[in-house]
């Protein structure tokens, strides 16, 4: 038989672990892509989104320097047309000071004055224009004095009039379209923390992990911006926390699998383990039992002959002496080849046991009997303690023979004296016969003394526990061999009540 074969095939388990873990490994790379994805996403749309803040407050200051522009052309028409209309009004009949404050009062001027060609001047309301009153080159709008724009229209007489306009609105659209009201104003956008000039005395990581500055140059001025991450990190977080969620269950599932495969595995070997060795020793018995038969058609008549010869020689030679001593030998050793030869044949034979009711304490108390004057001889002290009162389905004789073999083997690992004790019990829906004995000299593998040929004494075939386990197996039974304490040796026998009945279906 292949040994290597069973071996060779627990691997299944293995390939399911390593399938559980490359799954595992998976999902972790997964989670690492999309990790690295969003990553990419958020750099991307924060590059999306500085570029969106620029464009935004490029855009607000364009359309702010177009307001203005527009309402500078507003203003200047409008005062120009006022600047005519006084011009016609003064060349009509000219203003007085007075008419001049309250025309101005009348429509939200901050003052107007009319200068004559030779620097005669009429103004209100008085002190508006301050010791400064010359007519200027063209007819834009002079910031001459603070809170107010001045306007000079050239009067076509010569001359010009001058007209003061408040700043106050143009100031207003000014700060509407100034870089902080448009940061103000863009900071409220979804996903930005803070959008600011930056202040060197701030200290901006107060904002925390969830923030990520940027900074950008607008107008010459250094602007941050905070962009808030937390969905990123959010998501971010869900992924690993779905990640170990999932490796957690695949681990899970994977080694409890992995466990059943393995324990399923194990007893399988086990089984095919155990078919491979009866059918081994199912073998070796075939060819035993050849041999067996070989041996007793060839060897068993020639030490019949033999013996009879030597017994020949014992009565008719009248030997003496050192003769009769060598024929004495010569006779105990053809007697121990016969012993071996007879032992190899019991065990070759198959055992069918005739099932009959027996009592097994009857048998023991009978075998011990039997072997007493041996373990007086021996001085071995016996010790038996029935415990098992009623009757078994077995073969007596073949009880009697395994009991017998087991006790004669306890006398023999005690030649200089020791003791015995057998203990007969109910286990287990049978009957537990336990033998103990002293004199056990330790195997390196006490589990084989009930092999064939595998003996630890100096002589002996080593049939005799290989011819009990045989027996007790064919009474469905178990015989096991173990060392209870160091040079004491256990033998436990169990049988059930009813081995030979056949199961009613």
């Amino acid at each position: 038989m292949n040994e290597e074969g069973p071996a060779n095939k627990a691997w299944f388990w293995k390939v399911n672990l390593l399938a559980f873990g490359l799954i595992t490994v998976a999902v972790l790379f997964y989670s690492l892509g999309q990790v690295y994805y969003l990553r990419q996403t958020l750099e991307s749309h924060l590059r999306d989104n500085r570029q969106m803040v620029l464009n935004a407050v490029n855009r607000q200051t364009e359309l702010g320097f177009l307001a203005e522009d527009a309402l500078n052309n507003t203003i200047l028409l409008f005062l120009g047309n006022t600047a005519r209309f006084l011009n016609f009004l003064h060349e009509v009949e000219p203003f007085h000071n007075q008419e001049l404050a309250s025309f101005a009062d009348e429509n939200g001027l901050a003052g107007v004055a009319i200068i004559e060609p030779g620097q005669e001047m009429v103004s209100g309301p008085q002190g508006w224009l301050g010791a400064e009153h010359s007519c200027g080159q063209n007819g834009d709008l002079l910031s001459k004095a603070p809170g107010f724009f001045l306007h000079s229209w050239p009067r076509p007489q010569g001359g010009c009039v001058l007209i003061g306009y408040p700043d106050s609105r143009l100031q207003k659209l000014q700060e509407q379209f100034s870089l902080p009201s448009i940061l103000a104003f863009l900071s409220s956008a979804p996903e930005i923390a803070f959008l600011e000039i930056a202040d060197p005395h701030r200290d901006y990581s107060a904002f925390g992990p969830d923030v990520a500055r940027q900074e950008i140059d607008i107008q010459g001025q250094t602007v941050v911006i905070g962009f808030d991450t937390e969905r990123y990190r959010q998501r971010v977080k869900g992924i690993w926390q779905s990640f170990f969620l999932y490796a957690s269950f695949f681990a899970g599932f994977g080694l409890l699998l992995t466990y059943i495969l393995y324990r399923f595995q194990r007893q399988h070997l086990v089984e095919i383990t155990r078919y491979e060795r009866e059918l081994a020793r199912e073998q070796e018995d075939a060819a035993l039992g050849r041999a067996a038969a070989t041996i007793a058609h060839e060897v068993r008549n020639p030490l019949n002959a033999i013996g009879l010869g030597l017994q020949r020689i014992d009565l008719e030679a009248n030997l003496d002496g050192e003769h009769k001593a060598l024929l004495t030998a010569m006779g105990k050793a053809m007697q121990r080849t016969n012993t071996i030869i007879e032992g190899l044949l019991r065990y070759s034979l198959p055992i069918a046991p005739r099932y009959a009711p027996v009592e097994v304490d009857k048998i023991l108390a009978q075998q011990l009997l039997l072997r007493s004057p041996q373990c007086e001889k021996e001085n071995i002290k016996v010790d038996f303690l029935p415990g098992y009162q009623g009757e078994v389905a077995a073969d007596a004789d073949l009880l009697a023979q395994l009991f017998d073999n087991i006790i004669k083997n306890a006398i023999e690992a005690q030649p200089e004296g020791g003791w015995l004790r057998v203990v007969s019990s109910r286990e287990n829906g049978g009957v537990l016969v336990i033998c103990d004995n002293d004199g056990f000299a330790k195997s390196d593998d006490i589990t084989r003394l009930a092999e064939p040929y595998f003996t630890g004494k100096t002589r002996g075939s080593g049939l005799g526990l290989a011819i009990c386990a045989k027996i007790v197996e064919s009474h469905h039974g178990t015989l096991s061999l173990q060392e209870v304490q160091e040079g004491v040796l256990q033998v436990r026998v169990w049988l059930p009540v009813n081995a030979g009945i056949s199961p009613v279906h």
